[in-house]
């Protein structure tokens, strides 16, 4: 039921079966927003995130160095074919010199991508390496807790609104993306759909947001 609730005030796209239908039927909102299923690719953020990664290599092709990622940090890797295919990028003749230590594997991904342009996105838990233009347009909807950012009674409105304004200044901010809020039974939430890259941005912002907070005191 608050899941439901939630789609009627935010816009959240829920797909249930008609009681005559087998045909899936979509909650009728303005502007819907896709969101990602609870801990789709989670496994994957979290390794980009938290793991280090130290590489070397001079003049390797990405597949191999992909190769590599993949099998020191224990998750799936894939490539775009049909995307880069049609961007007439072959990643077996993409050379890759990198020497680095101890570098979060997201700003390693982040390195090596970004000088071939391309980009990644993570789609049924594994993480896709495409095109840095598909990259920026891929957009999912993911819900960010907030809650201890709005303050009780007549400004956490203002409060939201605040939050909601600020987020889309991130410099990945895909403007064909949307951020919608949610304040209500004590529940507090953004609403995003944005790209992986702005995902990235809004999570760090978020973060040190947090931990702006002061704590409770027992």
């Amino acid at each position: 039921m608050l899941l439901r609730f939630l789609a009627v005030v935010i816009g959240i796209t829920l797909t249930t079966t008609n009681a005559w239908s087998d045909e899936p039927v979509a909650s009728q909102v303005q502007n819907p927003i896709q969101i990602e299923r609870p801990g789709a690719g989670q496994k994957i953020r979290d390794a980009l995130t938290d793991d280090k990664t130290t590489l070397a290599f001079v003049e390797i092709p990405l597949t191999d160095v992909v190769a590599y990622v993949k099998d020191r940090h224990h998750f799936e890797i894939v490539f775009d074919t049909n995307v880069l295919s049609h961007a007439s990028i072959d990643p077996t003749k993409l050379p890759v010199s990198i020497n680095i230590h101890d570098l979060s594997l997201q700003s390693a991904f982040n390195l090596i991508l970004g000088e071939k342009e391309l980009g990644y996105v993570i789609q049924n838990d594994v993480l896709l390496i495409t095109t840095k233009e598909k990259a920026k347009s891929t957009l999912v909807g993911r819900i960010y807790d907030v809650h201890d950012l709005v303050p009780n009674g007549a400004d956490a409105s203002k409060a939201m609104s605040e939050l909601a304004d600020f987020i889309p200044n991130v410099p990945s901010w895909n403007s064909s993306g949307s951020i919608k809020s949610f304040n209500r039974m004590g529940i507090s939430v953004l609403l995003i759909s944005q790209n992986a890259e702005a995902h990235e941005e809004i999570e760090y912002t978020l973060s040190v947001l947090h931990a702006l907070v002061p704590q409770k005191t027992q």
